[in-house]
């Protein structure tokens, strides 16, 4: 059967509707090459674009990639799924609206909410590796934020991981020579 078939590709049979099928794509791949073109063509033509481009990071360049594309298929796609894209353009609007009030709110909901969305992230990539995080995010200090701000939030993040790791062994060291004596 097809069913065996799929099994032996290593594939796991889904079933759903053609609609199903739309609403979903037009949100988790349709909607992020609207998106992705859509931010290149706002920076790309804007008056100061050669200067944003000087200081384009990795960032910039894995939200933009979509733009690169086949125009071809990526308008064929947009035609035969319009109005399920629409739909989802609508709500990323309404979302990127509540981000920009967010940050007239005070630093501990902003970051609450990156944390909230950093937590999901992890756990959608590899549940196993969000057990650990802790219900409520840890607010960096302000010495901590101007240390991401400087080093980069990876390199920092790589820094205070060693710095805990180092911390840990000083107190399992202490436990023990505490114990011993």
């Amino acid at each position: 059967s097809i069913i065996d078939f799929i099994g032996l590709l290593g594939a796991k049979e889904y079933f759903m509707t053609a609609d199903e099928h739309d609403h979903y794509v037009a949100a988790t791949s349709h909607l992020l090459i609207s998106v992705s073109t859509a931010l290149f063509t706002l920076l790309h033509t804007n008056e100061s674009w050669k200067e944003l481009a000087d200081v384009a990071g990795p960032a910039y360049y894995d939200l933009t990639r979509l733009a690169l594309g086949d125009p071809g298929m990526s308008t064929d796609i947009s035609i035969t799924n319009r109005k399920q894209i629409q739909s989802w353009i609508d709500r990323y609007i309404q979302e990127l609206v509540r981000f920009r009030d967010l940050y007239d709110q005070p630093r501990d909901q902003i970051f609450s909410e990156f944390s909230k969305a950093e937590f999901d992230r992890k756990q959608l990539v590899d549940p196993a590796q969000t057990i650990d995080t802790p219900s409520t995010p840890l607010i960096p200090s302000s010495g901590e934020s101007l240390a991401m701000f400087m080093l980069g939030s990876r390199v920092f993040e790589r820094f205070r991981d060693i710095t805990r790791r180092v911390e840990d062994r000083m107190t399992d060291q202490f436990r023990k020579s505490r114990d011993e004596y």
